[in-house]
């Protein structure tokens, strides 16, 4: 998002940060914070930063999500988004929930420009 270019990562253990400048005739600039995907170090650094967060991006990668969902939907305890005993459905939650398509590779692969105009764009409203 940072660079428009194509970088590979690793899963993270500890939050970063730099300023981003928005793609809208505001100019706007705020800082943007990388949280750790790692799954243990998620939520202490989302209760840290969620306050004062315009904003969260939550990244799917597309190249894992596979080996990551369960067959049958199960998941380890028990975690309640929008109303208890109610199939969840996003209108539930208090908050906008807005999904975006982008990808880091965009369509030259690894040596091209990554295809994320549609989060620019989402960004530049805010």
């Amino acid at each position: 998002l940072l660079s428009g270019k194509f970088k590979r990562t690793q899963t993270s253990i500890t939050d970063s940060s730099a300023p981003y400048k928005a793609k809208n005739d505001r100019g706007s600039t705020w800082t943007l914070i990388d949280l750790p995907g790692h799954d243990s170090l998620r939520s202490q650094y989302l209760e840290k930063f969620k306050s004062a967060a315009r904003a969260i991006v939550f990244v799917v990668d597309s190249g894992i999500f596979q080996k990551e969902v369960r067959d049958d939907g199960s998941v380890g305890g028990s975690v309640y988004l929008g109303k208890k005993g109610k199939d969840f459905d996003f209108s539930q939650l208090p908050m906008k929930v807005e999904f975006l398509e982008c990808s880091a590779r965009g369509s030259k692969g690894e040596d091209g420009d990554a295809d994320v105009e549609s989060l620019e764009k989402s960004l530049a409203k805010l």
